[in-house]
């Protein structure tokens, strides 16, 4: 029961978990290096070992440091969103009354009227920050808009 509840654990959070092992596996090939390296006199004996162990260890890092600030930029973006979806949510909701996290239809608020960007590919409710600003934005009713193929909005109507 606990094996499959770590195997578990460790499919959600593999992309936490590689830049981790990565950046392991490069200390542990830089020090290999290094002690290769320091227990010889002979130059030419000495290359070897840091071009092996260390330029391949160093590489190791890097793309750990890389992968791991992905990940950090990941996770911030999803929590972005899911602030921006409550907000938007907890904005529309009628009388002060706290909604779902996550609406399940798009919040229509005038006639059933949505709004299409130039050059966009989905359609948005009246008031969405992606319209705010933009110029050409177009009137659509909904059935409208989704016949034409404009799929809804993942940030207001999600």
């Amino acid at each position: 029961m606990k094996i499959t509840r770590y195997r578990q654990q460790l499919r959600e959070q593999w992309r936490a978990i590689t830049p981790i092992a990565l950046f392991a596996a490069g200390v542990i090939l830089v020090l290999l290096g290094w002690y290769g390296a320091a227990h010889t006199n002979i130059i030419t004996e000495q290359i070897p070992y840091l071009i092996s162990g260390g330029l391949l260890g160093l590489g190791l890092i890097i793309v750990a440091g890389i992968l791991s600030v992905q990940t950090s930029i990941e996770r911030d973006n999803s929590e972005l969103r899911r602030v921006v979806i409550r907000a938007l949510a907890n904005a529309a909701a009628p009388n002060g009354s706290t909604p779902d996290d996550t609406p399940a239809a798009p919040r229509i608020l005038t006639n059933g009227h949505v709004f299409v960007v130039p050059g966009g590919r989905s359609y948005h409710a009246p008031g969405c920050p992606i319209t705010e600003g933009k110029d050409g934005t177009e009137a659509f009713v909904l059935a409208q808009a989704a016949a034409a193929g404009y799929t809804v909005c993942k940030l207001c109507g999600d």
